[in-house]
């Protein structure tokens, strides 16, 4: 299990998931990996995400739907090594 701490309140399950794997796909992409490392990174985010989709499979449009928007609300955090990729995240979320 998997807990934000710091902001964990009450809100729609799909957003909660949406935020975790940002939260990790954003480090994946804006971090340097050491490549040995990477495909265990990724089998642990797919594993993570498809045990949860598994679980609750009707939370999967709302999990897409989320992305973008936790996308747009983490700029406002002001990590700037990961702007550019949170910008494209949430434009290619929206466009779709």
């Amino acid at each position: 299990m998997i807990i934000d701490w710091i902001d964990a309140s009450r809100g729609n399950p799909a957003a909660g998931l949406a935020r975790t794997s940002l939260l990790f796909r954003a480090h994946m992409a804006t971090s340097p990996v050491p490549a040995a490392w990477r495909p265990i990174l990724e089998g642990f985010h797919h594993t993570y995400l498809a045990a949860y989709l598994d679980a609750a499979p009707q939370r999967q449009g709302e999990f897409r739907r989320w992305f973008p928007l936790m996308a747009a609300a983490r700029l406002g955090e002001g990590i700037a090594e990961q702007n550019d990729w949170l910008l494209e995240q949430a434009r290619q979320g929206l466009a779709q």
